[in-house]
């Protein structure tokens, strides 16, 4: 949990009077205030002051805390969102941009990945679960047409995906 603190922390900092970080604040939220560009300055500028500061580093441990105390209060899931960089034969959890620790915090990972040789299929692959047995991959089409069909389980790994191959019609119902 400590990334997600660390961001969370120097958001706080940056916007103080933000209704994100109201306890009492019980109406829509805003759009998001930060860009993704914001955000992959703020990450590493926040871990470094972490390393140097330990009330900086004990403040973003509460910041978690309090992340947490909401999704079990709340009974919300907390999501990630990251993008895969386009280095090759590394594993998984090493090509996510930005810091290993997201990928280590999480207690499950999906990829979602275009598959090979078909332009308009997708699969959602299980990459870590904690929780649980790891799930079947999962495809869907996204076409012109017709938009958004799911397509039902798919014989691909996590590898073939992340490579750029896969055998042919691995379509299993």
């Amino acid at each position: 949990g400590r990334p997600m603190g660390l961001i969370l922390l120097e958001l706080q900092k940056r916007m103080p009077n933000s209704p994100f970080f109201d306890s009492n604040y019980d109406g829509v939220y805003p759009e998001c205030p930060v860009t993704i560009d914001e955000l992959n300055e703020i990450y590493p500028y926040a871990s470094t002051k972490a390393k140097e500061d330990e009330n900086y580093l004990n403040e973003a441990r509460e910041m978690t805390k309090k992340l947490s105390a909401l999704a079990d209060r709340t009974g919300c899931a907390i999501i990630l969102i990251g993008h895969m960089n386009k280095g090759s034969g590394a594993k998984a959890a090493y090509r996510g941009i930005g810091s290993i620790d997201f990928f280590a915090i999480a207690r499950s990972v999906l990829l979602v990945a275009r598959v090979p040789e078909d332009s308009t299929l997708r699969a959602v692959a299980q990459i870590k679960n904690n929780l649980a047995v790891e799930g079947e991959t999962m495809a869907f089409r996204l076409d012109e047409e017709r938009g958004f069909s799911w397509i039902g389980q798919y014989d691909i790994s996590t590898d073939e995906l992340l490579a750029g191959y896969s055998n042919s019609d691995k379509h299993k119902t």
